[in-house]
């Protein structure tokens, strides 16, 4: 090959180069901007290499959606103004601090709030699926939001931890055992799940307020506003 010959060859060579490079810079510049939202732990996040960059979140549903809560665990008026949909992880540390907010919620606006609860273990959280379980179990003696509120303020919840809420709430231990132990309510959480994802949820904690999504363990003021601006409405 002659002189100019190989002076095109390298010429053509850098050029290849670059170009792949501007490309590979943009896909990798697109893939740094994924974010996901504020205190929100996804399904199939973890465990992630890099968890500051987690996948994107799929596109927002309708500003409100028609939600379903029948059969649900439920507390607060039937009749309330405001129906609180929470779907939730046991284990997740977002959702326990969703908790105390949506705890404040309930007691600052009395008689203004429904709150139900949909199971969503996600499952690189291992005791997540037992919690939903012994929720669910007490549920059946009359007592999901006790241990629903003893299994977030105490974030204890391996197989003794939970019969010792179990006990500390005087249910009925030869039942409760058993149904935490054979997984009595797993057709149930399967079904949360399902409903959830057909919602468009993919993480936790995710609630809807009157219908209006809120994704994340947002402030308090977030859901404050959310509340006030439905209430207006039945004025």
């Amino acid at each position: 090959m002659g002189k100019g010959g190989k002076i095109a060859l390298i010429v053509a060579v850098v050029i290849a180069v670059g170009v792949g490079g501007f490309f590979l810079g943009q896909a990798t510049k697109k893939a740094g901007n994924k974010v996901t939202p504020p205190g929100m732990a996804r399904r199939g996040d973890w465990p992630n290499p890099n968890p500051n960059q987690p996948p994107m979140p799929p596109p927002p549903p309708p500003e409100k959606m028609e939600i379903n809560v029948e059969g649900l665990p439920s507390r607060g008026p039937a009749n309330a103004p405001i129906t609180i949909l929470e779907i939730s992880d046991f284990e997740c540390p977002f959702c326990s601090r969703a908790w105390t907010t949506v705890d404040r919620l309930m007691q600052e606006y009395p008689g203004k709030i429904r709150l139900t609860f949909r199971n969503f273990p996600l499952q690189f959280h291992q005791n997540a699926r037992p919690a939903a379980e012994a929720a669910l179990s007490a549920g059946d003696q009359g007592k999901f939001w006790e241990m629903y509120d003893k299994i977030f303020s105490t974030k204890t919840m391996d197989r003794q931890s939970l019969l010792n809420h179990a006990k500390e709430l005087k249910l009925d231990m030869k039942k409760f055992t058993k149904c935490l132990d054979t997984q009595c309510h797993r057709d149930q959480i399967d079904r949360d799940l399902q409903e959830s994802a057909k919602l468009g949820v993919n993480g936790t904690p995710c609630f809807f307020i009157n219908g209006k999504r809120l994704v994340g363990a947002q402030p308090y003021e977030v859901f404050k506003q959310m509340v006030d601006e439905e209430l207006a409405k039945t004025k």
